[in-house]
């Protein structure tokens, strides 16, 4: 996981977060985050990648995945 800012500041809202190695590791595209404080944006994108691996699932346009966001179906 990667955490990038133009700037220092953990308050920066230009702050994203992608993961590294999905394409090698599982055939699927990297994916990635944007617009919320750094830990959540790595929670949610870890969420994410271990929800669609218990599923066996590749991430595909309008998958809905239900684990990612506890309480919402995000």
């Amino acid at each position: 996981m990667m955490k990038i800012s133009p700037n220092e500041g953990d308050q920066d809202p230009r702050w994203f977060a992608f993961t590294v190695g999905l394409p090698v590791t599982h055939g699927w595209p990297e994916l990635i985050w944007f617009g919320l404080p750094l830990d959540t944006m790595a929670k949610i994108l870890n969420n994410a990648v271990h929800e669609l691996e218990r599923k066996g699932v590749s991430p595909t346009p309008h998958l809905e995945l239900t684990g990612v966001i506890e309480g919402s179906a995000a």
